[in-house]
């Protein structure tokens, strides 16, 4: 006996083949999409990309103190760095057509932070959703426990503390003549910190190490490997991690250098040429 099968049987089947054969390839890029993830944690450098096609991507990062715990900080940054990978991954996955730009982002905890001591890393959120889970969390922040500038007699002999290093003065000759004042020096054990030994500042007939915050008249300048940086506001000077106490009156060898390299531009929030600061130095290690 022939079977056959109805119009309406055969519309159906016709329709469900097309649907199996629609669902076999890629999906249509949904209404809203968004995906982002930390790629490392490079000393003191968080990296990562972030895309959200609703609204322009906030990137939060919550350190939490480990000796306190209810001392929380929060740092945001917003991506800003072409990550031409990332937008071919994006465009494939979704779809979407063009270029994507402002993919990348990081994160330098030296630029943004004041703190000492450890802290780990507590959450990350882009725009109040979660990284990717294949990202690396809970790494720790290690802090030298010293903000770079301060002066701490260690065992009888003062150092000035510049980021990861120490650097000694051999004698008090030199330490006043270049306008340092013991009244700033602290007591402190530097035997518990991971710092490098630089070699002893032994005259004051020198210019004032990189990482330094010097005054000429009215005007601050930080003391950086391309020459002197003139601080245009006291908020700049704050923003960059200075602090009052720390400056100097600059001397001969720093205005010489000034006269020698001429004017570098004037500072800027977040300025990427302050290498060491108030905020002092950390490695970030699991």
């Amino acid at each position: 006996m022939k079977k056959y099968i109805s119009l309406a049987s055969l519309v159906v089947i016709i329709s469900l083949g097309l649907f199996s054969q629609a669902s076999a390839q890629a999906p249509f890029a949904p209404n809203s999409y968004a995906e982002a993830y930390i790629d490392s944690f490079d000393n003191h450098l968080i990296t990562g990309w972030a895309y959200d096609n609703d609204q322009p991507v906030t990137i939060t990062v919550v350190l939490e103190n480990l000796r306190q715990p209810n001392d929380l900080v929060t740092v945001q940054a917003s991506p800003n760095t072409q990550r031409a990978d990332v937008g071919t991954y994006l465009s494939n996955k979704y779809r979407i057509g063009g270029i994507l730009v402002n993919l990348g982002f990081s994160i330098d905890l030296n630029n943004k932070l004041n703190l000492s001591g450890r802290y780990h890393i507590k959450s990350a959120m882009y725009n109040g959703k979660s990284f990717g889970t294949s990202s690396p969390m809970g790494y720790e922040i290690i802090g030298s426990g010293y903000a770079s500038g301060v002066l701490v007699n260690h065992k009888g002999t003062v150092y000035l503390i510049m980021g990861n290093q120490r650097i000694p003065f051999s004698n008090a000759e030199a330490f006043l003549g270049l306008g340092y004042s013991f009244q700033n020096v602290i007591d402190g054990d530097l035997d518990k910190e991971s710092l490098i030994q630089k070699p002893a500042i032994n005259t004051s007939q020198q210019a004032h190490v990189s990482g330094s915050w010097v005054s000429n008249f009215k005007t601050i300048y930080y003391v950086s490997d391309g020459g002197l940086i003139g601080v245009p506001t006291f908020d700049v000077f704050l923003n960059n991690g200075g602090v009052p106490h720390y400056v100097v009156a600059a001397n001969s060898f720093d205005l010489a250098i000034l006269a020698a390299r001429g004017t570098q531009p004037v500072m800027v929030n977040n300025d990427a040429r302050v290498t060491f600061s108030g905020i002092g130095f950390y490695d970030i290690a699991q």
